[in-house]
């Protein structure tokens, strides 16, 4: 008898735990990759891959993933073509048409026209890309990164508790290196325009920022689709796997802000702005995307992510403070409509003193949609002077759409201040009543309301008109409100007559 099965009753389980495991094909598969794969990536897709034995694949019974069906994407977790069949070689071409030169000027913003990298099913592909001034830009095949920092990637791949994210770092082809200098304070921000083909298969796209002392940059990422004009006429489109992860890692007086607009995953080509673009193609996707931050002493990071959902979308930030004064901002404002989901998985661990963190997720739920935000501030036993805030508002717009809040506080430093909070519900019938009482129609006032809600957080992301952009222009901020606020103001128009009184 097991253990487990010893203590069944003193602890009332139920059944003995399943056990951390990978599949036979990965097993097999990974080793295989890298050995045949670039000597540069060999050390950290091993750690990865040790990590992800550690973990296992996500299970029911996962804690990280309480409120998603785990069944939804775990076919999708197995090794890509390239790695199950040696005979393809350890890198193959990115499945699908590469983005055309429309395809590409479509999504770009104002702010960052000279300034743009593209990655095709999470490949990096340098000859249609425009690295700004003040960016270095290689893959890390190519790339002799300093031991140190080196050995930082290695340790942050050996630490990974994310399968998901573990799988990203050990099947990412060629994992893309972007580095600012010591110093260095680029003027225009760098765009990732992240297209996926829809080949109905898992892409894994792996992404290193390095800020240098005192640095300070903007690192803008959007997401588009070519998978409706890859698909055949009359074909049926099979669902198919974002998976996109992200290590920040920032020395000493670095300042980063990453804003990523995961709206939609509009279909390339389509007008800018206009909600519900590349439908369909969102309905049968899944997206996970994760950021992985490091901050030393005095640096910033500002992370904002902006979106619409999708059949599943997981967006995980797991930030380390592990330098005095670092400072570390987390904030999310989601729309969903019809059947999408979206889950947020925040870790935003304190393990030195004098740092500050906030999160602030705001998500609107209408029709059938689900939405969950599960939260953690850790704060290690030496980590004294912490200050910590968390808060999750959830709009329901709707009796069938679903919300769920898990903030949490695991505080083992007596000297701190840490605050957290979530709250769920309808319009407050107050507000509304006010504004019809100065004259609005009830449906524009329920419009403004939900507006107002959800741009509190929009506004952190800055002003269209900044760094570049002219008043009015099409700058990433605009791209922001136009993929969420557009989805609000067609969605009410078309509420139920008792909706609009609720």
């Amino acid at each position: 008898m097991t253990e487990a099965a010893a203590i069944a009753p003193k602890t009332m389980f139920m059944r003995e735990p399943p056990h951390p495991a990978i599949t036979p094909s990965q097993e097999a598969a990974i080793p295989r990759w890298i050995a045949e794969g670039p000597a540069a990536l060999a050390d950290i897709r091993t750690a990865a891959f040790n990590a992800l034995k550690k973990t296992g694949l996500p299970h029911t019974g996962s804690e990280d993933f309480s409120f998603i069906r785990v069944g939804e994407f775990l076919p999708h977790l197995g090794p890509p073509a390239a790695a199950a069949n040696p005979a393809t070689g350890a890198i193959a071409p990115t499945a699908g048409r590469l983005p055309t030169q429309a395809d590409i000027q479509g999504q770009l913003v104002a702010e960052a026209r000279g300034s743009y990298l593209v990655l095709v099913d999470g490949t990096y592909v340098p000859e249609l890309s425009k690295p700004g001034n003040g960016f270095q830009v290689s893959t890390l095949s190519r790339e002799t990164l300093p031991a140190d920092l080196r050995a930082s990637l290695v340790r942050v791949a050996a630490e990974e508790t994310d399968a998901v994210a573990a799988l990203g770092m050990v099947f990412s082809r060629d994992p893309l290196v972007i580095q600012v200098a010591a110093k260095a304070v680029p003027a225009e921000p760098l765009l990732l325009l992240h297209f996926h083909t829809g080949s109905g298969v898992r892409s894994d796209a792996f992404i290193l920022y390095h800020g240098g002392k005192l640095s300070e940059a903007r690192v803008l990422a959007r997401h588009a689709s070519l998978a409706d004009s890859a698909t055949p006429p009359g074909a049926v489109a099979t669902g198919s796997m974002e998976n996109v992860h992200t290590v920040a890692l920032l020395d000493d007086g670095a300042s980063l802000k990453f804003l990523e607009a995961g709206a939609g995953a509009q279909s390339a080509g389509a007008q800018t702005g206009t909600a519900g673009s590349g439908e369909n193609t969102v309905n049968r996707d899944i997206h996970f995307r994760k950021l992985t931050a490091r901050l030393h002493r005095d640096s910033r990071l500002l992370a904002i992510s902006a979106h619409t959902g999708s059949r599943l979308t997981r967006n995980s930030f797991s930030v380390d403070l592990a330098g005095e004064g670092a400072e570390a901002e987390v904030d999310g404002a989601t729309v969903l409509t019809g059947n999408r989901q979206s889950h947020n998985f925040v870790r935003i661990r304190h393990l030195v003193p004098h740092c500050v963190s906030r999160q602030h997720f705001k998500s609107v739920a209408a029709d059938q949609s689900r939405s969950s935000v599960d939260g953690t501030i850790y704060v290690a036993k030496d980590a004294q002077q912490t200050n910590a805030y968390q808060l999750i508002n959830n709009l329901m717009l709707s009796d069938e759409a679903r919300a769920d809040s898990k903030p949490q506080l695991m505080i083992h430093a007596d000297d701190v201040k840490c605050s957290h909070g979530a709250t769920s519900g309808k319009l407050d019938p107050a507000q509304q009543f006010y504004l019809e009482s100065r004259g609005l129609p009830p449906l524009q006032a329920r419009a403004l309301l939900t507006v107002a809600f959800i741009a509190e957080v929009l506004e952190k992301a800055g002003k269209s008109g900044e760094a570049g952009a002219t008043p009015g222009s099409d700058g990433f901020r605009d791209i922001l409100d136009h993929a969420l606020l557009d989805t609000l103001k067609n969605r009410l128009p078309a509420a139920s007559e008792g909706e609009r009184h609720a």
